[in-house]
């Protein structure tokens, strides 16, 4: 009985250090994703300085392309744990950054 339980206990080791690296690893990655995402939206002040200079309509549908890009890339940094869901998250935060910049003319 205690050679089968000194192995559960063993098992059990293996299994948390196991789980422990694995959640290492994902703190990692998500940091790095993180620093991706903030390297890939430095020319966000810009834009939002570009929109203050705007006016009418051009503002308005500049303001509303900026609310969705901040969503997309609050999104990016939930989703920096899974990297499927994190790479099509950044080619959208990419994707929405480009049209705005276009749209303010940067």
């Amino acid at each position: 009985v205690d050679e089968v339980k000194k192995q559960g206990e063993t098992k059990v080791d293996e299994v948390k250090k196991q789980g422990e690296t694995k959640v290492e690893q994902v703190k990692e990655m998500t940091a790095e994703a993180k620093k991706e995402v903030d390297a890939a939206t430095a020319d966000l002040p810009k834009v939002e300085d570009k929109i203050k200079t705007l006016s009418g309509e051009a503002k308005t549908n500049a303001e509303a392309g900026l609310a969705t890009l901040k969503k997309a890339i609050e999104e990016a940094k939930t989703a920096a744990g899974n990297p499927d869901t994190w790479k099509k998250a950044m080619e959208t935060v990419k994707s929405k950054l480009a049209d705005l910049k276009k749209q303010v003319g940067l």
